[in-house]
């Protein structure tokens, strides 16, 4: 039976209708970050989104097919950890209500003979106490249920059983399928994070663009997932299902592909043009030129803290005077940046980049 229709045929175990509030954009932006990681891989693949699950992925490898599922949940609150107790929160209401190991091993149940993994993927580390080699589970950003100490697993096995069809006949088959992953996306900047791997992964692939073309494609791509996200799912055939609620590789390479044709980055013409009028040499030009490729990179990344506090100190020197020769009033800022702590590890062309960013911006 072809897994895609699988899918179709199984009942959900719950279709909660589309959805569109703010908690839901960080698995959005998950489920972009994984076909980025996915993208060079031999594997072809479906994600779908709010179908079985938060995320699920349908590969395809030469003739082999297999699911793998995904909940995704953030937590904005003090406690550092996710703990067997959150995980198995409401598990004793079942059926009325399931924990998050009971959907998880119900995924299990219908899917066995499919499933190569089933994740909790979370903004915080797991702590199920130490390993049986003494190491610290919350320390591991992957854990494999199997992996976890007695206590723990005793804990979530006497929770998740309950929604398992093995009860008399159970030889832990889902122990190694089970995995909680910790996200390497935070709360707050996950979607700045995911756009700057965009634009490194189109490096890596030779794919030149301006960082205006590339944040459209990101925000069509990303659009395209939140209405794949939103939308119920359709009762109809295969082909209906793919088109309203999956992303395959080849249309995810298709959006991808429309960067390869080079777009003119009108800001730097501009100022390529009036560096060379205010007497910058050809040379110098090229230079700053180089350097303002890399910052337009790295500066999207939100955690390069350095840079920020730089870009703040060329805006307060900025303010300290003004020139009518753009070459003139670069050097004077230059001058008073360039000992600063923050920008020592930067060469000139760099901070000319940086600083010409801001005189036209």
């Amino acid at each position: 039976m072809d897994l895609t229709k699988k899918l179709l045929s199984v009942p959900e175990r719950e279709n909660a209708g589309a959805r569109s509030s703010n908690r839901f954009t960080f698995q959005q932006v998950w489920a972009f970050d994984y076909m980025l990681k996915v993208l060079e891989s031999n594997l072809d693949f479906a994600l779908f989104m709010e179908f079985h699950d938060d995320v699920i992925v349908l590969n395809r490898l030469e003739n082999e097919e297999y699911i793998e599922f995904f909940q995704i949940k953030t937590d904005a609150k003090d406690s550092r950890y996710i703990t067997s107790s959150f995980i198995t929160k409401n598990g004793s209401k079942y059926p009325e209500k399931m924990s998050i190991i009971q959907k998880m091993i119900d995924e299990f149940v219908k899917f066995e003979d499919d499933t190569r993994g089933i994740h909790l993927v979370s903004n915080k580390s797991f702590d199920f106490g130490k390993f049986q080699d003494d190491t610290e589970s919350k320390n591991r950003s992957k854990i494999t249920l199997n992996e976890i100490n007695d206590t723990n697993i005793k804990k979530l096995k006497a929770d998740m059983c309950k929604a398992c069809n093995k009860k008399n006949n159970c030889n832990d088959e889902c122990l190694s399928v089970i995995y909680f992953d910790v996200a390497d996306l935070d709360l707050v900047s996950y979607d700045d994070t995911v756009m700057g791997r965009m634009i490194r992964k189109l490096e890596d692939m030779n794919i030149p663009s301006t960082i205006e073309r590339t944040r459209s494609i990101y925000n069509t791509i990303l659009g395209e997932i939140r209405r794949i996200n939103n939308v119920e799912k359709s009762t109809g055939c295969v082909e209906e299902l793919m088109k309203s609620k999956a992303i395959s590789k080849t249309e995810f390479l298709q959006w991808i592909s429309r960067l390869k044709v080079e777009m003119p980055d009108d800001l730097w013409n501009q100022i390529h043009l009036s560096l060379i009028t205010d007497g910058f040499k050809p040379l110098e030009v090229n230079k700053i030129h180089r350097e303002w490729k890399k910052y337009q990179i790295e500066r999207m990344n939100i955690e390069a803290l350095g840079l920020q506090e730089i870009v703040k100190k060329i805006q307060n020197i900025m303010g300290e005077k003004d020139f009518d020769n753009c070459k003139e009033w670069t050097e004077y800022i230059y001058n008073k940046l360039s000992i600063e702590p923050e920008a020592l590890i930067y060469n000139r062309y760099y901070l000319y980049a940086m600083i010409v960013k801001e005189m036209f911006d």
